[in-house]
């Protein structure tokens, strides 16, 4: 196994980036595979799909990409990432709301987030629980 180096020139890079690793398809059904558009944008993320769901993403080497856990967020982003968690019901995923009692819950940063600023997501599919259940509330 090799890793490929890979030049970035972070001046034009966009907001979020996220890192991804070109994967067979088979394995991919067991992870996120990303959807990216035409402009080089992530579309949509999807999450432990079958065979024939991804197979259609795959490039000329059928391979997919799948998500590496590797995100870079500019820092206005990243900040204001952070300070969701004083905002309800985000403030239930940290110490502080727990200690006022709220019910605990789980935010996933790709699955809930990020998949909400991929181009092809509409906020009536994700407020509707097919992706993006932890936060709908």
């Amino acid at each position: 196994m090799y890793f490929e180096a890979c030049s970035i020139t972070w001046e034009n890079v966009a907001d979020v980036v996220i890192f991804c690793i070109p994967s067979e398809i088979e394995y991919a059904t067991g992870h996120g595979v990303i959807s990216i558009d035409n402009q080089g944008y992530v579309s949509d993320i999807f999450y432990c799909q079958p065979f024939d769901q991804i197979k259609d993403l795959a490039g000329g080497d059928r391979k997919v990409p799948i998500v590496s856990g590797i995100v870079f967020m500019k820092s206005n982003v990243a900040e204001s990432l952070l300070s969701l968690h004083v905002q309800s019901p985000l403030d239930s995923c940290t110490y502080l709301g727990l200690d006022y009692g709220n019910e605990p819950i789980q935010v996933s940063l790709y699955f809930d987030l990020l998949v909400a600023m991929s181009t092809n997501m509409r906020k009536d599919v994700f407020i509707s629980g097919k992706c993006g259940k932890n936060v709908q509330q």
